[in-house]
């Protein structure tokens, strides 16, 4: 082949030649002959960007197990090409191979399909610990085994070029072995580059904070870091051209109902050029196809064997798509915002910007179409012609508008999508590629302040209120009613319309990723909190012309947060709107079940937990200091004198959950101390939920605050800091005296609803 001849490998349209390799065996006849189907690009990494062929690369990408419905790891040719394709389909660009080397089919389907890929080796050490001293990365002995694994699936695997980078493994620590595959695969293949998340100093990683990277990667790929984490080293690295370009290896963890704020790591992206896209977990849910109790259902870690049978419970099942290949709802989430053209209105000058986020194809691909609706039916639409913008580039048009606005009370939307033009590069023509929709205008209701009509009646009882306008009634609990300050029942024409008190609502059903968190447990005082508010004056009536004006404010919660709630009623309806008033900072701040507390010791440093290691490091109120007070009380109630409580701290991270252990004193391990004192070490071994300090104020009786001084006891024990250990001594001393920090909460504006 001649060098003009040769086309480069894009993920959309890839050129591929047929390669003819003859192994002789020292005579003319041949011994061997293979056809290999091969491409050619260039992959680097330069100036702080990763680059294909030239071009700074966006990876819009994806986890995938190897996984069938029915036939387990055994993947069959159908269910790779299906795979490929829906990830094309909801513009997927890669994919990351977790956390395995795959069967060779699926690469040669990715070099012909057109789909990035990140190649893994087979090393995961995740259960034995993250630490330096323990980790396998780091044991010599360990070594034959690292190096063996890599050259294995690299010698293998490196004539695709659909894999623009190798990956060291997942979740094994780092160390020596880690040194030694990532200089042995660099000087093995110097066209590729190499990425592993635990190429970094610290065992563990964390959710906000960045960091120190260490030497054995070329790629910064954190795992599921918070929008915050990427702004801050999008801030620090953007404009440094020694910058590693950072890829999420792991984020938007898509397990139940999820992908909330997704559209925000997006708007980061879009915004740093040094944030490079990022690969979300994962792409299907490890269920099997089962029969139990006469139904067909997805089983997964509790299915299988006897009853106490170790699983992992649900955790297989955090897909983007059912076994089956169903997509769940989160799957449109994604290819929503991952749209490869995005749009940007002005509304005051008319205008939309249609914006190019391919990396290297034109929009000449696709048509553009237009359509107004009126309450969601169509009402106008044509096609947008002559977009014309080339990779990275943009086209501004005029925005389409409404030529006859209809009387009728409506909303208007305008939606501007983008469609395959003709099959190509196994996207069918007519696919949907990407769309928005705006908000035109809406001919407003009649105001209730115009509403004519006879004067409403208010009839008042010892237990409520009853208003009358029309054929419509309403009904108000009044004070130490049931009900009290909400709308208990609401009527027309005879015909009862609520079921039950229109309560206040806190809470939602707790996701899977909020039980990871444990929020169900640390936001639990929220739960019935409306059901539980209490109405602090009697209601107010302000009549008007037509209407009455009722409002009422309700104190939510034992932390002085209240809810101001005001009901407008006429013939026509009833309005409700309600501002939400936080608690302000007029005081001490109570200490509550279930609350966030921080223990400020004796040499005025904050206890801190890191693993199960308890020190007093730090005057600081943060992530690692923060504990949870648990107590056989219920949640939101105040702390007290004598209570008994448990000191809950997050001591890990999985992908799984937040590990939480209780801060205790641990048995037979006495601490030797200065000046003759005894005690025992302190640890997060413990129960979190099990409370075994006893909270004593130095004041006495009474409610605990912010700014009390404490102290912990447990068996006799008192919690105290002695030259920099945190430890349980034997008698109360200067050493045990302890300030209960609670931080101020951040303050909301009002919202009315």
């Amino acid at each position: 082949m001649q060098k003009q001849e040769l086309e480069k490998c894009f993920a959309n349209v890839c050129k591929h030649h047929d390669v003819e390799v003859v192994k002789k065996n020292g005579s003319p006849a041949e011994t061997e002959a293979v056809c290999l189907n091969v491409g050619f690009r260039t992959v680097e990494i330069l100036e702080g960007r990763l680059l294909l062929n030239g071009s700074e690369l966006t990876i819009r990408g994806v986890n995938r197990h190897e996984h069938h419905p029915t036939k387990g790891h055994v993947v069959d040719r159908e269910s790779m090409i299906q795979d490929i394709q829906m990830m094309k389909e909801n513009n997927f660009n890669a994919v990351r191979c977790a956390h395995y080397p795959n069967d060779i089919m699926f690469y040669e389907l990715c070099d012909e399909m057109g789909l990035y890929v990140v190649d893994e080796a087979n090393i995961e050490s995740h259960g034995v610990d993250f630490d330096w001293s323990k980790t396998l990365g780091n044991k010599e002995e360990w070594g034959e085994a690292h190096l063996a694994r890599v050259q294995r699936y690299v010698e293998r695997d490196k004539n695709f070029p659909s894999i623009i980078f190798w990956s060291l493994g997942n979740e094994a620590g780092n160390g020596i072995n880690h040194y030694s595959t990532y200089a042995w695969l660099k000087g093995r293949d110097p066209t590729r580059p190499v990425q592993y998340e635990h190429a970094r100093k610290e065992p563990t990683w964390t959710t906000h904070n960045l960091e120190t990277i260490d030497k054995n990667t070329d790629i910064y790929c954190p795992m599921y870091p918070s929008h915050l984490k990427l702004e801050k080293y999008g801030e620090l690295y953007d404009s440094d051209v020694n910058a590693l370009p950072l890829i999420m290896v792991e984020y938007a963890h898509a397990m139940g109902n999820t992908l909330g704020a997704f559209r925000e790591y997006w708007d980061m992206i879009y915004r740093y050029g040094v944030l490079q896209g990022g690969f979300i977990w994962d792409w299907v849910d490890q269920g099997l196809e089962t029969q139990k109790n006469g139904k067909t259902i997805w089983a997964f870690g509790g299915d299988f064997g006897a009853k106490g049978t170790p699983s992992d419970l649900n955790f297989c099942i955090n897909g983007l798509v059912q076994p089956d290949r169903t997509p769940s709802p989160h799957l449109f989430e994604a290819k929503k915002v991952m749209q490869p053209v995005t749009f940007r209105e002005d509304i005051e000058a008319g205008t939309i910007e249609i914006q190019n986020r391919y990396d290297f194809l034109s929009l000449d691909h696709l048509d553009f179409f237009w359509q107004i609706t009126l309450n969601g039916s169509v009402v106008e639409s044509g096609q947008l012609q002559g977009i014309q913008a080339e990779a990275h580039g943009s086209h501004t048009i005029n925005m389409p508008k409404p030529t006859i606005i209809q009387e009728a009370f409506g909303e208007y939307h305008l939606l501007v999508s983008a469609y395959m033009r003709e099959t190509k590069s196994c996207l069918p023509k007519g696919l949907e590629v990407a769309w928005e929709q705006w908000h035109l205008l809406t001919n407003a209701p009649v105001p209730i302040a115009s509403i004519s009509g006879l004067e409403p009646k208010i009839q008042t009882e010892a237990t409520g209120l009853t208003v009358v306008a029309g054929e419509l009634v309403a009904r108000l609990g009044r004070r130490s009613s049931e009900g009290a300050g909400c709308l208990t029942g609401l009527a027309f024409r005879g015909l009862e319309l609520l079921a039950a008190p229109l309560q206040p609502n806190f809470w939602r059903p707790p996701t899977d990723n909020d039980y990871g968190a444990n929020l169900h447990k640390d936001c639990a005082c929220w739960r019935f909190a409306g059901q539980k508010a209490v109405l602090l004056e009697d209601l107010q009536t302000v009549p008007q012309p037509a209407f009455v004006d009722i409002s009422g404010v309700l104190a939510v919660g034992g932390g002085g947060a209240k809810l101001a709630v005001t009901y407008s009623i006429s013939s026509v309806g009833v309005r409700v709107a309600a501002q939400w008033r936080p608690f302000a900072d007029q005081g001490p701040r109570p200490a509550l079940v279930g609350g966030i507390g921080y223990l400020r010791c004796s040499n005025d440093r904050h206890l801190d937990v890191e693993g199960k290691a308890v020190q007093a490091r730090w005057r600081d109120m943060g992530e690692w200091q923060s504990l949870t007070i648990n107590a056989a009380k219920e949640p939101g109630k105040q702390l007290e004198h004598g209570d008994k409580i448990a000191l809950q701290a997050v001591t890990a991270k999985t992908e799984a959950e937040l590990l939480l252990h209780g801060v205790v004193p641990t048995p037979q391990s006495a601490v030797g101390l200065p000046d003759g004192m005894t005690g025992l070490q302190v640890e997060a071994t413990g129960d979190p939920q099990q409370p075994c300090w006893t909270l004593r104020r130095a004041n006495g009786a009474g409610a605990a605050y912010s700014g009390d001084e404490v102290s912990l006891e447990a068996a006799g024990k008192f919690l105290g800091v002695v030259d920099g250990k945190v430890v349980a001594l034997d008698a109360e001393s200067s050493f045990t005296k302890i300030i209960l920090d609670i931080k101020d909460p951040s303050l909301a504006h009002d919202d009315t609803h």
